[in-house]
């Protein structure tokens, strides 16, 4: 029952690998000369970071959190625990070790997610809920790793338009993605425990996940229109 929950992130993530034609980059070393960490490495580092995340808030969280039906109430607490402070955390440690120029480490930093939320996810998900139905061991891998990937899209977006022109509004699509990104999950996680909404946070994802994957698609046409 919790197969999809443990190994949807780290799936997902070598399909997109594959597709990419990076499939070496899940557990190789990538430009060892010129790079202070490989991406196995960043899935690891991810790994680690988040089972000392994950160890410190079950001894200062309550260990169970009974949500309120409010989308309103709940959505700061499931933005700032699940998304924003995990991303914050991984981003100042991935900035502040790596010694590489800004660009590599904005795209060495989804290996380091899928690390992170290949252990939280399913630590989260356990740990805070008493009953498990099909949201929260199938949509929310499905909506996380969307996530992750929809980020990975933006700065991929940000990196290959700056280093080729100074378009502000390339810059500002960016950075729009990347709010869309983590501020949607947990939109659609608020509105899962109001019950009633559910089906409308079921589109929700279905759009979300359709989006991301438009985006991708159409990535090389998105870039010559923004340079």
């Amino acid at each position: 029952m919790y197969l999809f929950l443990f190994f949807a992130l780290p799936i997902f993530y070598f399909i997109f690998s594959v597709l990419k034609n990076q499939k070496k980059d899940v557990v190789d070393v990538v430009n060892l000369e010129d790079s202070t960490f490989s991406k196995g490495f960043l899935i690891l580092f991810g790994i680690i970071i988040s089972i000392i995340y994950c160890f410190v808030d079950f001894f200062t969280a309550y260990a169970y959190r009974n949500p309120i039906y409010s989308i309103f109430a709940n959505f700061p607490y499931y933005f700032l625990s699940t998304i924003f402070v995990p991303i914050l955390i991984c981003a100042v440690i991935l900035f502040l070790l790596s010694k590489d120029s800004w660009t590599f480490k904005l795209k060495s930093f989804t290996p380091m997610l899928i690390g992170f939320y290949g252990v939280f996810l399913p630590y989260e998900t356990i740990s805070k809920n008493d009953n498990f139905d099909f949201f929260l061991l199938f949509v929310v891998p499905v909506l996380f790793t969307t996530m992750i990937f929809l980020q990975e899209y933006a700065l991929d977006l940000l990196v290959s338009v700056v280093e080729k022109t100074t378009k502000k509004i390339a810059i500002l699509i960016s950075a729009l993605i990347i709010i869309l990104a983590i501020t949607l999950p947990a939109i659609i996680y608020s509105i899962y425990y109001t019950k009633i909404l559910f089906p409308f946070g079921i589109v929700l994802t279905v759009l979300f996940v359709a989006g991301t994957i438009s985006l991708y698609v159409f990535s090389s046409k998105i870039k010559s229109k923004l340079q």
